[in-house]
């Protein structure tokens, strides 16, 4: 079961810890202050390229998908070195590779989707086909949509005014 990162005190040496929307990797025991790190993240979220921020050694970016913000980056190196240009390109060009992978996920997500409905539609119009007379066409029609949307009530009127 993954741990949620609001609860997490402390990470032990190479540990991960991962939830929906949240991935954190760390090699040191030490977590950067959150003050500092809320801050950075709204850093980012106003911009549309990394922010390149030294004091404290770290680097912050937004994540773009689809043209839209959802999510930024931080990093934080505990030695004294400074973030150079070159980290800066990194950090924009795995991230750009990252949106990508992140749209193609996308479109083959609601692609799943739409094909289990267009599946669904196909399966309750066969049922419906079988019909002889209105009644059974009324009494399939409600028990399938009932039985495909998890309903507990379908009611299906005609000739109401």
């Amino acid at each position: 079961m993954p741990v949620v990162l609001g609860q997490a005190r402390c990470l032990s040496y190479g540990k991960v810890i991962m939830n929906q929307t949240e991935y954190l990797y760390s090699h040191s025991e030490a977590i950067p202050d959150k003050a500092i790190l809320l801050e950075l993240k709204e850093q980012a979220l106003a911009q549309t390229h990394p922010i390149l921020v030294q004091e404290g050694n770290f680097i912050t970016a937004p994540i773009i998908f689809r043209d839209k913000i959802i999510g930024t980056l931080q990093l934080h190196a505990m030695d004294s070195h400074l973030w150079q240009e070159d980290s800066l390109a990194i950090v924009e060009a795995v991230l750009g590779q990252f949106g990508l992978l992140a749209e193609n996920f996308q479109l083959v997500q609601e692609l799943q989707e739409r094909t289990q409905r267009e599946k669904a539609i196909q399966e309750i119009t066969t049922k419906l086909q079988s019909a002889v007379s209105m009644s059974e066409l009324l009494a399939i029609t409600t028990q399938a949509l009932a039985q495909q949307l998890a309903a507990t009530h379908v009611k299906l009127e005609l000739g109401i005014e």
